[in-house]
Protein backbone atom coordinates (compact mmCIF):
# COMPACT_ATOMS: atom_id res chain seq x y z
CA UNK A 1 0.00 0.00 0.00
CA UNK A 2 1.03 3.64 -1.18
CA UNK A 3 1.68 6.09 2.09
CA UNK A 4 0.80 9.54 1.11
CA UNK A 5 3.63 12.42 1.40
CA UNK A 6 3.48 14.96 3.09
CA UNK A 7 3.20 18.26 0.49
CA UNK A 8 3.79 21.80 0.78
CA UNK A 9 1.11 24.52 0.25
CA UNK A 10 3.11 28.20 -0.20
CA UNK A 11 1.61 30.72 2.12
CA UNK A 12 2.24 34.06 3.43
CA UNK A 13 2.58 35.21 6.96
CA UNK A 14 0.24 37.35 8.02
CA UNK A 15 2.29 38.91 10.42
CA UNK A 16 5.27 40.13 7.94
CA UNK A 17 4.64 39.16 4.34
CA UNK A 18 7.27 36.24 4.46
CA UNK A 19 6.14 33.33 1.91
CA UNK A 20 6.85 30.25 3.42
CA UNK A 21 6.16 26.53 2.79
CA UNK A 22 3.84 25.31 5.58
CA UNK A 23 4.32 21.24 5.09
CA UNK A 24 0.61 19.59 5.80
CA UNK A 25 1.09 16.46 7.69
CA UNK A 26 -0.04 15.12 11.06
CA UNK A 27 3.53 16.43 12.71
CA UNK A 28 3.97 19.89 11.64
CA UNK A 29 7.29 21.43 12.20
CA UNK A 30 6.21 24.31 14.64
CA UNK A 31 4.19 21.74 16.90
CA UNK A 32 7.64 20.66 17.45
CA UNK A 33 10.00 23.40 17.53
CA UNK A 34 8.05 26.41 18.73
CA UNK A 35 7.06 26.29 22.32
CA UNK A 36 4.58 29.28 23.10
CA UNK A 37 2.14 29.81 26.10
CA UNK A 38 -1.32 28.83 25.70
CA UNK A 39 -2.02 32.87 26.31
CA UNK A 40 0.49 33.73 23.41
CA UNK A 41 -1.10 31.38 21.08
CA UNK A 42 -4.69 32.77 22.22
CA UNK A 43 -3.27 36.11 21.23
CA UNK A 44 -2.00 35.16 17.91
CA UNK A 45 -4.87 33.48 16.79
CA UNK A 46 -7.22 36.06 17.78
CA UNK A 47 -4.90 38.81 15.67
CA UNK A 48 -3.44 36.32 13.20
CA UNK A 49 -6.21 35.03 10.78
CA UNK A 50 -3.30 31.94 9.20
CA UNK A 51 0.07 30.48 10.25
CA UNK A 52 2.71 32.83 10.69
CA UNK A 53 6.16 31.82 9.35
CA UNK A 54 8.88 30.28 11.21
CA UNK A 55 10.49 33.64 11.85
CA UNK A 56 7.96 35.32 13.47
CA UNK A 57 6.76 32.33 15.87
CA UNK A 58 10.51 32.28 16.93
CA UNK A 59 10.10 35.99 17.42
CA UNK A 60 7.25 35.31 19.76
CA UNK A 61 9.15 32.72 21.49
CA UNK A 62 11.91 35.24 22.17
CA UNK A 63 9.64 37.86 23.31
CA UNK A 64 7.76 35.50 26.24
CA UNK A 65 11.69 34.74 27.54
CA UNK A 66 11.88 38.70 28.27
CA UNK A 67 9.00 38.70 29.26
CA UNK A 68 6.97 40.74 26.50
CA UNK A 69 3.56 40.11 25.71
CA UNK A 70 2.49 39.16 21.86
CA UNK A 71 0.68 41.53 19.91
Amino acid sequence: MLQSQPHSVEKKCPRCGQVFGCVVQDNCWCDENINLSRETLKLIRLNYLDCLCKECLLFFMELEKHGGRAA
